[in-house]
C-alpha cells in the first residue's frame, strides 16, 4: 500500500476554508472557484481525489467524492464540498441557518490497490478495519466505504455486506471470484 505525501498544516488549513468557501457559495447559487495562479500551494494543483463529509453534531449531512484522481486537489475539495452540502441525494440541501454547525472533514485518499490472492480469505486478510477504505467493483456496480465506517461496521464480513448494499449488489457479492476489491488509505483534515 502506497503511504500518501502528508500535507502541512498551511496546506490543510486552506483546504477546509476552500470547502467553507464552497459551501458558502452554494448557499448563493455561485462557484467561484479560485483560479490556479491564485493558489498559494503547488501540491494544491496535484491531481488527488477526495471526499468531504459534512456533519452536524454526530449526524452525517451529506458525504461526496471521488475515488480516483481526475483533477486538481483544490477543484475536487471545492466541487465535493458542494455537492455533500447541496446534491447528496440522501439528505435535503443544506440551509444558511445550518451553517454554523457543520463539521467538515476531507479524505484524501491513496491511489486504490486491487487485492489479490486465489482464495476469498487470502483476499480478506489483506483488510484492514479502521485503516483501509474499501471499493467493490462487480457487475457494472461501483461503491466505496470510507476507512470511518469501521466505527459503525467492525467486523469485515458485515461492512463488506453492506458495502455490497450500497452498491445494489445482492450482500454476498463480496465473495464471488468476478467481484474486484480494492483497498485504500486516507489523510484526513477535519474542523
Amino acid at each position: 500500500m502506497v503511504v500518501m505525501d502528508s500535507l502541512n498544516k498551511e496546506e490543510k488549513n486552506y483546504l477546509l476554508k476552500l470547502a467553507v468557501q464552497a459551501i458558502k457559495d452554494g448557499l448563493q447559487s455561485k462557484y467561484r472557484l479560485p483560479t490556479k495562479s491564485s493558489l498559494p500551494f503547488s501540491s494544491l494543483k496535484e491531481k488527488k481525489a477526495c471526499f468531504v463529509s459534512l456533519h452536524c453534531g454526530e449526524q452525517l449531512r451529506g458525504c461526496v467524492g471521488h475515488i480516483e484522481a481526475t483533477q486538481p486537489l483544490y477543484k475536487d475539495v471545492y466541487e465535493n464540498a458542494q455537492a455533500a452540502a447541496f446534491a447528496d441525494p440522501r439528505f435535503l440541501p443544506l440551509e444558511n441557518r445550518e451553517l454554523p454547525y457543520v463539521q467538515i472533514e476531507i479524505s484524501l485518499l491513496s491511489q486504490p490497490e486491487e487485492l489479490r490472492g486465489e482464495k476469498i480469505d487470502d483476499r480478506l486478510k489483506q483488510i484492514k478495519p479502521g485503516i483501509h477504505g474499501v471499493i467493490i467493483d462487480c457487475f457494472g456496480r461501483r461503491a466505496t466505504f470510507l476507512p470511518q465506517v469501521w466505527q459503525d461496521l467492525p467486523k469485515k464480513q458485515d461492512f463488506l455486506k453492506h458495502l455490497c448494499r450500497k452498491a445494489f449488489l445482492p450482500e454476498n457479492t463480496w465473495s464471488d471470484p468476478k467481484a474486484k476489491i480494492s483497498i485504500y488509505t486516507i489523510e484526513k483534515i477535519a474542523s
